[in-house]
Order: structure tokens, then C-alpha cells, then sequence
């Protein structure tokens, strides 16, 4: 019932005592069936939505919680199952961090699993164009090989040359994952471009072989299998878009605003949420704002919080202490996840939410 829509999902952990008794199915599991545990997400606080999750460990062998195998078109050498939780107990010991945070731990997630996505399906093209080079030198038509034929030569090279940019982009965005960096516009970019070309590559070296490419020993029929879901794991090709439309026409902006550390490399003061909070009016796009006129509230829990008015008039921010009475919208948070958010150690899923 779920799917892209993480916040939608059904299964639920009650908690009893020093247990959680947890219910409900999931589907399309990538190693499901063969795995010694898997990693729940259940609701826990089902009136609190995206705040009511959290993320449970279940060991194969817990009574209530059996798994089927389905049957896919392609990638056969990994399992997928739809798993079932009939009153299945666990202890509260094998929540993984926080209650009710899952959501978060898994929209934090999301950004390796979309870059790993484009990493493979620049393996899977770079291997198909390698068969398909192979065959083009062996097979021969009309007294000559198909390799000499200049309108295949020209797709080749044109499928060759949009590699190398999709693998351009992968080794930047890799880059920015691996030096901390919070590069959720690539990301989604590496997952939408490089699992789409890897579908039209494959497609367009299937057509290269001919009849043999629709038999099942050719390396090519499998590849053609396996590729196609790359559009839609991890996240489709669709919900790529939505993300990257909200970025680059809606400006919404999901990257990290401070940098703990300065140029020498020694430690800063910890920035509190207040901290972030009291510097709004000198991060307050002007231009975007010279015709709002609101107030809002700012009710920060916890150390480094507070609660603060923050209000906009023709472009000018200010911030006093308190709350106020006539405010359009209160922000409600604790302190340290409104400075992950602030400093983009969240993801725009998380963000958004």
C-alpha cells in the first residue's frame, strides 16, 4: 500500500511491556526470503504520521513472520518476497535508534541507495556495449561484419559518448557523498538519467543482435531482463522528477548552510537551533520576499531551543523572543532534528516533513 509513498505503509509494532508485537505484510523485498533478519519499518505512534515510525530488527527464524518468494521477470540471482507478521514479538532491544524516527533514518537512506542505482546502471550498460562489441566483430551480413556498417558504428559511438557524461556526473556527485556533502539534486539526477539510459542502451544493442538477442543464451535476453526495473527501485523514474522539479523550478533548496569546521580545520562552537534561528534575517532571500507580510512562530524544544516570533515584512526579517499570538504558522520541532534539517544532515524528504 506503500511503495514511493513511504509514509503510507500499514504495518504497526504495539508496544507491551519489554516487547513490541508487530503486524502486517511488506512486498517486493529485495532478499527477503534468504535472509538471516530484516529491518522493519513499522508504525509505532499511528496517529502521529511521519513522526509515528520507527525501525525494528526481526530475525528469520521469530515465530509469526514467514516469507514468500515471488516470481520476477529478471534478477533472478536475488531474491524477492513479500514478508507477513502475524503477532510476531521481538524485544524493545532490536529498535534501531530512536522511536518514532524511522522515516527518517530511511529518507536519509535514499540519497546512497539513488547514487549506488546509477553506479550499477553504468556497469550494466558498459558491459552490454561490451558484448555487443564483441558480437559485431563475429557476426558477418551481406560479405562484411557488422561493426563496418556506419549507421551501427554511429549508434554505438553516440551510446559510448552518453555513457562517459552519465559517468562524468556519477563521479562528481560520488565526490560530493564522499567529502560530506548533502547532494540530493545529483543524486536524484545520477538515478533518473543513468537508469534511463542504461534502459534505451540495452534496447538499442538488443535490436544489434537480431533474433538471437530473444534467445535465452545469449547474455543479451538477460540483460534486457534485469535492466528494465532500474527505472523503478530506488525510486522511479517519475518520483526522480517530482524532487529534481521542486529544486530547479520551485527553488527549494536541500544543502547543508554552515560548515562546523573552519579553514585551519579546528572545531567551531556546536551551532544550537537558536543560533539558526536568530540568523534568518541575514539568510532571507530579499528579492523573493519584498512583497510577504507574515508572522511566524518558532516552538524549538530541548538544549539550544526556544521559543521565537519570526517576522517578515516587505522583504525585512525580524526575530524576537516569545511566541505570538496573531502568527500564520508555528513550527514545531526539537532542537536537534530542526538543526539537521537546517544544516542538511536530513534529506528533502525529511525536510519537507
Amino acid at each position: 500500500g506503500g511503495g514511493s509513498d513511504v509514509a503510507a505503509m500499514l504495518t504497526t509494532a504495539v508496544r507491551e511491556d519489554d516487547h513490541y508485537i508487530i503486524n502486517g505484510s511488506k512486498t517486493f523485498i529485495t532478499n527477503g526470503v534468504y535472509s538471516d533478519f530484516v529491518v522493519v519499518a513499522c508504525k509505532t505512534d499511528a496517529k502521529a504520521g511521519v513522526n509515528g515510525m520507527s525501525l525494528i530488527v526481526v530475525e528469520r527464524d521469530t515465530p509469526g513472520f514467514t516469507a514468500t518468494k515471488l516470481e520476477k521477470m529478471g534478477w533472478h540471482t536475488s531474491d524477492t518476497g513479500e514478508l507477513a507478521f502475524d503477532h510476531v514479538k521481538v524485544p524493545i532491544t532490536n529498535l534501531i535508534g530512536k522511536e518514532n524516527m524511522g522515516f527518517f533514518y530511511v529518507m536519509e537512506s535514499f540519497q546512497l541507495e539513488r547514487l549506488v542505482a546509477g553506479i550499477m546502471a553504468n556497469a550494466g550498460s558498459e558491459k552490454v556495449l561490451e558484448i555487443t562489441m564483441k558480437y559485431m566483430d563475429e557476426r558477418e551480413t551481406f560479405g562484411r561484419k557488422l561493426k563496418k556498417y556506419q549507421v551501427l558504428r554511429h549508434e554505438i559511438v553516440d551510446m559510448y559518448t552518453e555513457l562517459e557524461a552519465a559517468k562524468q556526473l556519477t563521479y562528481n556527485t560520488s565526490w560530493q557523498f564522499a567529502n560530506g556533502l548533502v547532494p540530493v539534486k545529483e543524486c536524484s539526477m545520477v538515478k533518473l538519467h543513468c537508469t534511463e539510459l542504461s534502459k534505451k542502451i540495452v534496447d538499442s544493442c538488443f535490436q544489434m543482435f537480431g533474433g538471437f538477442a530473444f534467445m535465452d543464451d545469449f547474455p543479451i535476453s538477460r540483460a534486457y531482463r534485469d535492466t528494465r526495473i532500474s527505472t523503478i527501485v530506488g525510486g522511479t523514474s517519475e518520483i526522480m522528477r517530482e524532487i529534481l522539479a521542486k529544486m530547479v523550478i520551485d527553488d527549494v533548496r536541500y544543502k547543508k548552510v554552515y560548515n562546523d569546521d573552519n579553514a585551519t580545520g579546528e572545531a567551531k562552537p556546536k551551532l544550537t537551533a537558536k543560533d539558526i534561528i536568530q540568523s534568518l534575517p541575514s539568510r532571507l532571500k530579499v528579492d523573493r520576499a519584498a512583497d510577504v507580510n507574515q508572522v511566524f512562530n518558532f516552538d524549538i524544544s530541548g538544549e539550544g531551543g526556544g521559543q521565537f516570533t519570526v517576522t517578515i515584512t516587505n522583504g525585512k526579517c525580524e526575530v524576537s523572543d516569545g511566541l505570538n499570538d496573531t502568527a500564520e504558522c508555528t513550527v514545531s520541532s526539537e532542537a536537534n532534528i530542526y538543526r539537521d534539517v537546517e544544516l542538511g544532515n536530513l534529506s528533502p524528504e525529511t525536510a519537507v516533513m
